[in-house]
Formats: C-alpha cells, structure tokens, sequence
C-alpha cells in the first residue's frame, strides 16, 4: 500500500479522475476521465463531446457514466473513483437527491454492480488538473471528439 492525498490505497485499485465542461450558448459539453494506478502512472484516459446537455451538473453525471462504461469494458474492478463535482458525488452517495438526474444516477448505480469495489469522492479542482486539462482541450476543440 502507498499513502496518497492522506489515503492509504491498496496497490490493486486504481483511481478514476474526471471532468465535465460545458458551453452554456451552445449546450455543448466535454468529457474527460483518467484511469491511474496507485503510482499515478496512466493507463487510460479519454474524452468525448456531447451536444444537448442541459447544465454542468448534468455533464458532471454523463462523464461519471461514461467512464464506468470505460471501467467496465476494460476490466477495471477496483476503483476509487474521484471528481471535482461535489454535488453529483454527494447524489451519488445518496445524501442528495436531485430529480434532473434521476435517470443518469440510475444507469451510474446499474454500472457499479460490473466493479467489486469503489469509492466515489470528492476532490478539490486543484487536485483534479489533469482531467480538467483533459476536457478543456476537448471542449475547445483542440483535441475534437471522435
């Protein structure tokens, strides 16, 4: 085990940062997820934009989504999970409720039954820069979506 941001994490789980921007004007969001080992080390990362999205909140709940598809598909069973957005992580954790993404927490909730264990957390914007580089180069169209 290895001491980082005053966790202990054991070596077999891995972290899942991720990022959400969104252009009000055009309703255009980025997603952005990093997957890491307990060293920090990359292993996976990915972006993706989507059109339609209402507010940030919602686009905070879509990349949750998309990157446990992302866990899912390439075998990730052990995650500490962690994100900048702390009132999607709180309805997550079932201390808020929040009907606009009723249906996103749903499919977030189904998602984790495919990872033998997680942790969604809270954490600082100043601890989440990578994601957050991630999807600012995505959303301004330096590194287009596929």
């Amino acid at each position: 085990m290895i001491t980082q941001n005053s966790q202990i994490i054991p070596q077999d789980k891995h972290q899942l940062h991720t990022d959400a921007a969104w252009k009000e004007e055009t309703k255009t969001a980025g997603l952005a997820w990093i997957f890491t080992d307990t060293n920090g080390k990359r292993l996976l990362q990915g972006r993706k934009t989507e059109e339609w999205v209402s507010s940030p909140l919602v686009a905070e709940g879509l990349v949750v989504r998309e990157a446990l598809y992302q866990a899912r598909d390439h075998g990730f069973n052990s995650l500490i999970f962690k994100s900048d957005a702390q009132i999607l992580i709180r309805a997550i954790n079932g201390t808020d409720s929040i009907k606009g993404l009723f249906g996103i927490l749903q499919d977030i909730q189904n998602l984790t039954c495919y990872i033998s264990d997680f942790s969604f957390s809270y954490v600082s914007r100043s601890n989440n820069t990578a994601a957050d580089l991630l999807v600012k180069r995505a959303l301004s169209g330096l590194y287009p979506a596929p």
